[in-house]
């Protein structure tokens, strides 16, 4: 079972992706931006990273961020800015969108990312999830605590729902 999580830097992902992964003693994988590689090398990058490190053992795995990061940081405009709807063909059964107002997110990170950077990463972000039938929006601005609380419980109630299912 694969759980991604999304959102522009300083949204409280990487703290959110690892603290879930700790407490369900998962495999956490961190796919780090790389502004060298295309979307689709990313997205392959991806999936064959997946497939043949983790998809063998069956493990619940954490990834802190997945292919509509590729999209949303990538400064080029694409004729098929969705191309990820025919490529999009490992779906993790869910993903976390962190949404924060970029002024926020400045304020967490304060490095050379600028608050209208963020933004625009932000809106890009915001148009690939309106695609995407597996994401779960929230709000950045809670609480750790009461953010955690609510992706462990969606997370128990879907792996409960995949393995009463599965056997």
């Amino acid at each position: 079972m694969i759980i991604a999580f999304e959102g522009i830097d300083g949204s409280g992902k990487t703290t959110l992706a690892r603290s879930i992964a700790n407490y369900f003693q998962a495999t956490y994988v961190h796919f780090p931006r790389n502004p060298e590689l295309s979307n689709y090398e990313m997205l392959l990058d991806r999936i064959s990273f997946y497939y043949f490190e983790y998809l063998p053992y069956r493990k619940l795995t954490i990834v802190d961020r997945w292919s509509p990061s590729g999209y949303a940081y990538n400064e080029e405009e694409e004729k098929d800015a969705f191309y990820l709807d025919s490529c999009f063909f490992l779906v993790p059964h869910t993903c976390f969108f962190l949404d924060v107002d970029p002024a926020i997110a400045h304020q967490r990170r304060s490095d050379e990312e600028t608050v209208q950077k963020l933004d625009a990463v932000n809106k890009k972000y915001k148009e690939i999830i309106k695609r995407l039938n597996v994401v779960v929006k929230l709000d950045a601005q809670e609480t750790k605590q009461a953010l955690f609380e609510q992706v462990k419980n969606r997370i128990q109630t879907e792996m409960n729902f995949v393995y009463r299912h599965s056997k």
